[in-house]
């Protein structure tokens, strides 16, 4: 199950550039849509790879998920914060706010965005921790699929009395954990089929076309939708829109794989979304610098949309040294057992 499934490292790839986007800040439709069902795909991608029978237990199970999430998420947290601490903060938009340095160590152990003030990208690794977790202790002994569903269902309206009546952010973001458990479970559920290349391209097409209109719908009649901060709009929308956008995402990725020859760095990015997420924003930070120190351009470039982008291609490129140094010296630190 960990062979590498080409559409789905272009998922990856694409999913965590969609990412670096809307933290360059694009503006809708562009950026409502992405936010529909960006997040709920990136749990429902990892739920696709689910294996409970490689762990025999759950302190197994902990120690080898402690390994590949949460040694990277205590360490990029350690770096990012010392980035911040003694550079980040007395630039930007950060020199406006006299935040006190000890909170973002609040937040990387209570582990929630609004706390991790130097780097809030990393509450995704602790929740996924969580989630990983909570379904291997509820799920692993449960075989029959409709029993599943019905305790996804659960776990589903657990997150939408949570998201009603609890304004407080709860410890390793449990409160956006309730809901995003669903998408991996899901994933799970259907891996085998998902696996499985099919080539009737007229199928993902039609798909695609009908589940991007239902987002589009799903972004013009809901709210904005933040999950980082476990604000969804009407859950009910936030549901369709999510499942519509993983569907769109799934078909249009299978077509690309049916059509075009492997795309080798397509599938590289893919194979290192864990380290664009935990420094897309200090190469951001270096690009702005080189752009207003050594070029001389106004930041007010960055005002305009395809500088916007360009300026996000050049942050997930100058990481590319990054992924190679860490892939081959250090890759335990990004929850790989060898090189």
């Amino acid at each position: 199950m960990d062979k590498r499934v080409k559409w789905v490292d272009y998922a990856k790839a694409i999913s965590i550039f969609f990412v670096v986007l809307l933290h360059a800040g694009i503006p809708d439709p562009g950026k409502g849509l992405i936010r529909v069902f960006l997040i709920p795909l990136f749990f429902f991608l990892s739920g696709i790879f689910n294996n409970p029978q490689k762990y025999p237990n759950y302190i197994t199970f902990i120690k080898q998920k402690g390994i590949r999430i949460l040694i990277p998420y205590f360490f990029f947290n350690f770096i990012t914060y010392l980035f911040w601490l003694l550079i980040g903060r007395h630039y930007g938009l950060d020199s406006e706010f006299t935040d006190n340095p000890v909170e973002p160590i609040y937040g990387i152990l209570y582990s929630t965005s609004t706390w991790m003030k130097h780097y809030v990208p990393l509450w995704f690794l602790a929740c996924l921790f969580l989630v990983e977790s909570m379904y291997y202790f509820v799920f692993r002994k449960i075989e029959k699929h409709n029993v599943k569903l019905i305790f996804l269902f659960l776990f589903g309206v657990s997150g939408y009395l949570n998201y009603i009546y609890n304004p407080y952010p709860l410890p390793w973001s449990i409160d956006i954990a309730l809901p995003m458990i669903v998408f991996y479970g899901v994933g799970s559920l259907l891996k085998e089929p998902l696996l499985k290349m099919d080539k009737n391209v007229f199928r993902y097409l039609l798909l695609s076309i009908l589940s991007f209109a239902v987002v589009f719908l799903m972004y013009k009649v809901n709210a904005e939708v933040k999950v980082f901060i476990n604000v969804y709009g009407n859950y009910f929308y936030f549901f369709v829109g999510a499942f519509a956008g993983i569907i769109f995402s799934v078909s249009t990725l299978k077509m690309l794989d049916i059509y075009l020859k492997p795309v080798r760095f397509l599938q590289f990015i893919g194979e290192n979304t864990l380290i664009i997420l935990a420094l897309h924003l200090i190469a951001g930070s270096v690009v702005k610098a080189v752009s207003f120190y050594i070029l001389d351009l106004p930041m007010s470039i960055y005002e305009i949309t395809w500088v916007k982008i360009v300026y996000s291609l050049l942050s997930v490129i100058i990481l590319i040294p990054g992924m190679l140094f860490f892939n081959k010296y250090l890759p335990f630190l990004i929850g790989k057992s060898k090189a």
